[in-house]
């Protein structure tokens, strides 16, 4: 029997809002983070998966890699993704707009880092300007493509960006 996927995932658009409603639960908690950032003043954990939807740069790396993760139990301190230019209130900021299932508005004293840390990710956002110093910020997932190669050097458990 061949299996063909439809148009539209739900039965109706109650199923829909529980499914959105419930991942963006999920991805709120720290339950299935499986990587984690070292940046310059602390660490920031993500999810894997909706990290490599919004950067094919992530998708190489953990092809490459799967061993590339922290356990929260069994982690090693360096083990995971080094940024060190990076701090941690930004990668966190970038980990909220990838997680929600709308978009995230962010004051503009935050704006600088998140940009930087997205495009050390190579992550596309979008900003809509809403008041003086609010922005409506948005990720943009990426479609398929293994042309992309990462830029890095590979140290045992440890990724460093060059």
């Amino acid at each position: 029997m061949e299996v063909k996927a439809t148009t539209n995932k739900f039965a109706n658009s109650i199923h829909q809002k529980v499914y959105f409603d419930k991942l963006e639960y999920l991805l709120s908690s720290d339950t299935f983070n499986d990587i984690t950032f070292n940046c310059k003043d602390g660490k920031a954990t993500g999810n894997r998966l909706i990290l490599a939807i919004f950067s094919n740069f992530l998708t190489d790396i953990f092809k490459e890699n799967p061993l590339l993760i922290e356990h929260p139990i069994y982690g090693h301190p360096d083990s995971g993704i080094n940024l060190p230019e990076v701090y941690s209130k930004d990668v966190e900021c970038l980990l909220q707009v990838l997680n929600t299932t709308s978009s995230l508005e962010v004051k503009k004293e935050l704006l600088k880092g998140l940009q930087h840390v997205a495009k050390q990710l190579r992550i596309e956002l979008i900003l809509n300007k809403t008041s003086d110093n609010v922005f409506r910020v948005q990720a943009v997932p990426k479609a398929i493509d293994d042309t992309s190669k990462p830029s890095m050097v590979k140290l045992g458990q440890t990724m460093c960006f060059l």
